[in-house]
Order: C-alpha cells, then structure tokens, then sequence
C-alpha cells in the first residue's frame, strides 16, 4: 500500500513543479514582452521629438529665414 501512495504522489509533485514553473516563466515572459514594447514606444517618442528638433533647426537655419533677417543694404553704406 505504501508503495501504490508513493507512485502516485511522485507523479503529482512533480506535476506540481512543472505547472510552477510554467506560470513563472509565462509571467517572465510576459514582463519582458511589455517591457520590451515600452522601450520601443520611448524609441518611437525620442525619434519623434529628434524629428521636430531637426525641423526647427533646419528652418531656422534655412536661406529664406536668413535672408529676411539679413536684409540686403540695411545696414551697409554705398
């Protein structure tokens, strides 16, 4: 009798384990995969907010916006 309760507890402990393992390395990965998404959404936003930056400058620093605020014979004497 002995013998039969330990067959059948071994198996079942040993399941026990499994499914614990399981769950843990689910939530694991479920906590990198989230993790991982945040990062890429913050990789969006700063590449974003480089792209608006770039723009700003490159207007500043467009022909245009120098020549009206260099304007040509203010200034100079003929």
């Amino acid at each position: 009798m002995a013998m039969t309760g330990i067959r059948v507890v071994w198996p079942v402990c040993w399941l026990v384990v499994l499914m614990v393992g399981i769950v843990y390395l689910r939530h694991t990965n479920n906590f990198l995969f989230y993790a991982l998404q945040r990062c890429h959404m913050d990789q969006a936003r700063l590449r974003q907010q480089l792209w608006y930056s770039q723009l700003q400058l490159e207007s500043l620093t467009s022909p245009e916006v120098l020549s009206e605020i260099v304007k040509p014979g203010v200034g100079t004497k003929h």
